[in-house]
C-alpha cells in the first residue's frame, strides 16, 4: 500500500504545529508499507489535491481545538465543503484529486487535541501528548498496511 501522510499547521501558531510534531514521531511506522510519503502543510490548498495521486491513501493529521482526545476518522470527496480559496477542507482536496487527478483512494483525517494557537505561544502540546497521539496515528498506520 502506498500512503501520503499530510501534517496541517502553522508552526507560528503554538499547539497549531502539533500535527507536525506528532506525524514526526511516526516515522517508524512508515516501515510496514510499499511507500509512504509525509508532506508538511500550513494549510490545505487546491495545489495539494495533484500530489495525491500515485496513492492508495491519504491520512490528514491536524489539531483541533474541539477534539478531546486522538480521533481517526473516514473522510469523503465533498466537492461542496468548502470554499475554493488559500484554504480548503481535507473533503474539498479529496473532490479535486478524484476529478482532477483521477485518485479514488482512502482517506482519513486524525484530529489531535489542542488548545492555544496564538502566535508566540510553546510550539506544541507536551511530549506526553504528542508521544500518545503518534502511538494512536502508528497503531492506525499499522493496521491500515496489514
Amino acid at each position: 500500500m502506498k500512503l501520503l501522510v499530510i501534517s496541517i499547521g502553522s508552526r507560528l501558531r503554538g499547539h497549531d504545529a502539533v500535527a507536525h510534531e506528532t506525524v514526526a514521531a511516526c516515522h517508524p511506522a512508515a516501515a510496514d508499507f510499499e511507500r509512504v510519503d509525509f508532506l508538511e502543510a500550513h494549510q490545505l490548498t487546491p495545489e495539494i489535491a495533484a500530489g495525491l495521486s500515485g496513492f492508495d491513501a491519504v491520512l490528514f493529521v491536524d489539531a483541533d481545538a474541539g477534539a478531546s482526545r486522538v480521533i481517526i476518522e473516514r473522510v469523503s470527496a465533498d466537492p461542496n465543503a468548502g470554499q475554493f480559496s488559500h484554504s480548503i477542507p481535507p473533503s474539498s482536496v479529496l473532490a479535486l484529486a478524484g476529478a482532477l487527478f483521477g485518485f479514488h483512494g482512502q482517506a482519513w483525517l486524525c484530529r489531535v487535541p489542542a488548545s492555544d494557537f496564538a502566535f508566540g505561544a510553546p510550539a506544541a502540546n507536551s511530549a506526553d501528548d504528542i508521544k500518545h497521539a503518534a502511538r494512536r496515528i502508528a497503531s492506525f498506520m499499522r493496521k491500515l498496511a496489514s
